[in-house]
């Protein structure tokens, strides 16, 4: 078994998956994610205040999510514009 320090979570997440992983000292931590449930087919995850400040719905756009590699990816697109009458 290799030794490894961890000093932040980022390193947690880099240790190898599926094998055992021995704490010497105790691992004092607290892990919190976002609260994800699933209500009559729609996937909602609660997100952080500061996200939701800087994803804010735009007028005139549409969102538009799509899942790849495990990742929720939700991507802006302009609706289109109603054609002027004549």
């Amino acid at each position: 078994m290799k030794r490894v320090r961890i000093r932040s979570a980022e390193d947690i997440d880099t240790l190898p998956e599926g094998e055992w992983v021995e704490v010497v000292e105790g691992l004092n931590a607290t892990f919190t994610y976002p609260p994800i449930r699933v209500e009559d087919g729609n996937l909602i995850v609660d997100l952080p205040k500061e996200v939701r400040q800087r994803f804010k719905n735009r007028p005139r756009e549409v969102l538009h999510a799509r899942i790849s590699k495990g990742s929720l990816i939700v991507t802006r697109k302009p609706t289109a514009r109603p054609k002027p009458r004549t």
